[in-house]
C-alpha cells in the first residue's frame, strides 16, 4: 500500500495542473492537518492553488480560515491565492484588507496582487477606486503590465468611459508597455459598444499594418476580427463586415462560429436571406459547427419571410446535428407559426419543447397566447392561462403568468367585446400581486370605450394615474376619440393639452382623431388650426389626416377649400416639408363634395387627373360624378361613365343603379336596357328602383307596360 507521503506527493502534482476534485482536496486537507509532523506551508499553498484552478473559491477561503485557526502562518503566496479568491466571490473589501495585512508583515504587493484587486473592483463596477489603486501602485514602484492595463481599460469600457480608456491605451505605449491582442480587443469592443466603430476599424488597421506610432506591432486575432465584424453588422454595414471577413480568411485565419453567426445575423437583419443561407452552408462545408444562436437567427429570418415550413425543417436539422434548441429558438418558431395562423402547430411545438426538457418560459406562453388571441382562439388562450396559474402544469412545468401575458389576454378579450371578462382578469392580475402596466390599462380602457361604457373607462384612467402608471400616447388617443364620439370636443382639446403638459407627445393618430371630432361638430376653423399646429410641432399629417379635414370641409359646403388642400398635397414638398400624395379615398371625398356643391366640371377635371396619376377610381368616385351629371341633366355623360364603371369590373351596388334610374326617369327617359343591365350584373333592383320605373311609366301614359314590367 502506498504511503501517505507518496499519495500526497502525487496529489500535489495534480494540483499544479488542476486535475483534482473538491472531495479529494478536502480529504487531503483533513489528513494534512492531522498528520504529524504537519506538512510544510508550501503543500497547503499548492492545495489551495489547485482548488482555485477548479474555481472553488469559497472553499479556499474556508480552508484558509481553518489554517489560521490551527496556527499556520500564511506567507506571500497564501495571501496571493486568498486575494484572488476573495475578488472572484465579490468580496473585494476583504481582499484589500488582506493586501494591507501583507504590507504590515513587510511584504510588498506584486503586480499579480494589484491586477487581481483592480479586476475585482472593476467587476463590482468600482472603476474610480480601481483607477486610484492603479495610480497608487505606480507611486509605490510597482509597474503595471499589459494585463493590468487591459483590466482597467476593460473596466473603463464597461462604464462607457471610452475617452479615459483610449488615453490609458495610448499612455501604456508611451511608457513602453506593449499592448497585446487582448488589450486591443478590449478597447475595440468598448469602442464598438459605444458606437465608435470607425475608431475601432482604425485600431484594426493599426494592428494589421503595424508597427504603431510607438513602434509596437500586434497582429489581429480571430477574436478582434469577430468584435469588429459583429459591430459592423449591428450598424447595418454588412458589406464592410463581409470585406473584413474575406480579409480575415486571406490572412490565413479560419473564422469561428461567432464570426459566421455575426455576419449571418447581419444579412438576415437587412433581408439578404440568400446571402445568409450561402454563408450558413459555407460554415457547414468548412467544418464549423453552428451553435444555437446561428440556427436561431436563420429560423427567425425564415419565419419573418413567412417560410415556416423551411424553419421547421431547419429545427429538425438542428436537433439531428446534436445542437439543442433553447427557449429563444422555440419561441421564435412559435411566433412564426402564429403569424401564419398555424395555431395548432404552434401549440404542438410548445408541448414538444416541454417533452424535450426545454421548459416553456412566460415569453413562449405569451407568444402562443398572442397568436391564439389574434386568430380568435381566445377560449384556448384562457385555458392556457389557467394552466399557467396551476401550481404544476403539464409535464411538471411551473410557469406563472406575468404582466405581459395578462395584458395579451385582456387585450384579446376587449377586442372580442368581452370587457367584463377582461376586467375580472384585470382584478385577478392585481390579486396575484402584479401591478398592471400601461398596456393592460389601455386595453381595458379601449374596450370599455368601444362598448360605449364611457364612465367605466374614465374611472380606469383616473385609477391608472393615481397608481402612478404613466398613460402613453395610445391611452390618450383612445380617450380623445371617446370624447369626440360623445361630442365633447372642448374636453378632448383640453385633454390634448394635459397630454402635452405631461410630456407625452401626440402622434398622427391623436391629431387625426381630434381633427375628425372637430369636423363632426362643424368646427372647421378649429380643425384647420389644429391641422397647421400639428405640422409646426413636427407631426406631419398623412393622407388620412388630409382626407379627414377635406371631408369636414366638403360636408360644410367648403369643397373649394378642400380642393386647395388637395393641390397642396400634390406638390412634391408642401408646407413644412410635407410630402403626402392623395389616394382613391381622398379623391372620392373631394369629387363627392364638388358634385354636392354642383361643381361637376371641377369634379370631372379632378376625375381625369386622378386617372392620369395612376390612381384607380372606386365606386364612390364614379357614383358621385354620375349623380352630379344626372342632377345637371348631362345624361349622356352619366351613361358613358356608368358603362365605363361596368367595363372596369367594379362591383356595382343598388345606389349606383338607383342614381342612374332616377336621373333618366326624371328627364322622362325610360331605359329598360339599364334595368336589364342591372340584373345582368347580379345587382337585384330594390323597391325604390322598381317604384321609380313604374312611376315614370305611369306618367308617360304607359300603364300597360307598367303592368307588364
Amino acid at each position: 500500500m502506498l504511503s501517505f507521503q507518496h499519495r500526497l506527493h502525487t496529489f500535489l502534482q495534480n494540483c499544479r495542473s488542476g486535475k483534482i476534485t473538491l472531495n479529494e482536496a478536502l480529504d487531503f486537507f483533513q489528513l494534512m492537518m492531522c498528520s504529524n509532523p504537519t506538512p510544510p506551508l508550501s503543500s497547503f499553498n499548492q492545495l489551495l492553488s489547485g482548488l482555485t484552478k477548479i474555481k472553488h473559491y469559497s472553499q479556499v477561503i474556508s480552508l484558509y480560515n481553518l489554517m489560521r485557526l490551527a496556527g499556520l502562518v500564511p506567507n506571500f503566496f497564501t495571501f496571493n491565492t486568498l486575494i484572488n479568491c476573495l475578488c472572484n466571490v465579490n468580496r473585494v473589501n476583504e481582499g484589500l484588507a488582506a493586501m494591507a495585512g501583507i504590507m504590515t508583515r513587510g511584504y510588498i504587493p506584486d503586480i499579480v496582487i494589484y491586477s487581481t484587486l483592480i479586476k475585482g473592483l472593476c467587476m463590482e463596477h468600482r472603476i474610480s477606486e480601481a483607477t486610484r489603486l492603479f495610480m497608487g501602485m505606480q507611486k509605490l514602484g510597482c509597474r503595471p503590465d499589459a494585463i493590468t492595463y487591459s483590466t482597467l481599460i476593460k473596466g473603463l469600457c464597461m462604464e462607457h468611459r471610452i475617452s479615459e480608456a483610449t488615453w490609458l491605451f495610448m499612455r501604456m505605449q508611451m511608457l513602453g508597455c506593449r499592448p497585446d491582442a487582448i488589450t486591443y480587443g478590449t478597447l475595440m469592443k468598448g469602442l464598438c459598444q459605444t458606437g465608435n466603430i470607425n475608431i475601432a476599424l482604425h485600431l484594426h488597421q493599426e494592428m494589421l499594418h503595424g508597427p504603431s506610432r510607438y513602434g509596437i506591432k500586434c497582429k489581429p486575432t480571430i477574436i478582434s476580427y469577430s468584435i469588429v465584424i459583429d459591430a459592423l453588422c449591428k450598424d447595418r454595414r454588412e458589406d464592410e463586415a463581409s470585406e473584413l471577413f474575406k480579409e480575415m480568411k486571406a490572412q490565413g485565419m479560419m473564422p469561428d462560429v461567432i464570426s459566421y453567426t455575426s455576419l449571418i445575423h447581419g444579412f438576415c437583419r437587412s433581408g439578404k436571406l440568400e446571402k445568409a443561407e450561402c454563408l450558413f452552408n459555407e460554415m457547414l462545408d468548412v467544418g464549423v459547427r453552428p451553435d444555437v444562436t446561428a440556427f436561431s437567427v436563420l429560423i427567425d429570418m425564415l419565419c419573418k419571410e413567412g417560410k415556416v415550413i423551411e424553419a421547421k425543417e431547419l429545427l429538425e436539422v438542428m436537433i439531428q446535428r446534436g445542437c439543442i434548441p433553447n427557449i429563444v429558438t422555440y419561441t421564435t418558431l412559435v411566433k412564426g407559426l402564429c403569424m401564419k395562423r398555424r395555431i395548432s402547430e404552434a401549440t404542438q411545438l410548445v408541448m414538444k419543447m416541454q417533452k424535450l426538457g426545454c421548459m416553456s418560459d412566460v415569453v413562449a406562453y405569451g407568444t402562443l397566447m398572442k397568436g391564439l388571441c389574434q386568430t380568435g382562439n381566445i377560449k384556448i388562450a384562457l385555458e392556457l392561462h389557467k394552466k399557467m396559474l396551476s401550481d404544476t402544469g403539464l409535464y411538471g412545468i411551473n410557469c406563472k403568468p406575468d404582466a405581459i401575458s395578462y395584458s395579451i389576454i385582456i387585450e384579446g378579450l376587449c377586442k372580442d367585446g368581452r370587457e367584463d371578462e377582461a376586467r375580472k382578469l384585470f382584478k385577478e392580475m392585481k390579486a396575484q400581486g402584479m401591478m398592471p402596466d400601461v398596456i393592460s390599462y389601455t386595453s381595458l380602457i379601449h374596450g370599455f370605450c368601444r362598448s360605449g361604457k364611457w364612465e367605466v373607462a374614465k374611472c380606469l384612467f383616473n385609477e391608472m394615474v393615481d397608481t402612478g402608471v404613466r398613460p402613453n400616447v395610445t391611452t390618450f388617443s383612445v380617450l380623445i376619440d371617446m370624447l369626440c364620439k360623445e361630442g365633447k370636443v372642448i374636453e378632448a382639446k383640453e385633454l390634448l393639452e394635459v397630454m402635452m403638459q405631461r410630456g407625452c407627445i401626440p402622434d398622427i393618430v391623436t391629431y387625426t382623431t381630434l381633427v375628425k371630432g372637430l369636423c363632426m361638430k362643424h368646427k372647421i376653423s378649429e380643425a384647420a388650426q389644429l391641422f397647421m399646429k400639428m405640422q409646426k410641432l413636427g407631426c406631419m399629417p398623412d393622407v388620412v389626416t388630409y382626407g379627414t379635414l377635406m371631408k369636414g370641409l366638403c360636408q360644410t359646403g367648403n369643397s373649394k377649400f378642400a380642393l386647395k388642400l388637395h393641390k397642396k398635397m400634390l406638390n412634391d414638398t408642401g408646407p413644412y416639408g410635407i410630402n403626402c400624395k392623395p389616394n382613391a379615398i381622398s379623391y372620392s371625398i373631394i369629387i363627392h363634395g364638388l358634385c354636392k356643391d354642383r361643381l361637376e366640371d371641377e369634379a370631372r377635371e379632378l376625375f381625369k387627373e386622378m386617372k392620369a396619376l395612376g390612381v384607380i377610381p372606386d365606386v364612390i368616385s364614379y357614383t358621385s360624378l354620375i349623380h352630379g351629371f344626372c342632377r345637371s341633366g348631362k345624361l349622356e355623360d352619366a351613361k358613358h361613365l356608368f358603362n365605363e364603371m361596368v367595363d372596369q369590373g367594379l362591383q356595382l351596388d343598388d345606389v349606383a343603379y338607383y342614381i342612374m334610374v332616377h336621373g333618366f326617369c326624371k328627364e322622362g327617359q325610360i331605359d329598360k336596357a339599364l334595368f336589364q343591365k342591372m340584373e345582368a350584373n347580379c345587382c337585384t333592383p330594390n323597391i325604390i328602383a322598381y317604384n321609380t320605373f313604374l312611376r315614370d311609366f305611369c306618367k308617360s301614359n304607359k300603364s300597360e307596360e307598367a303592368f307588364n314590367f
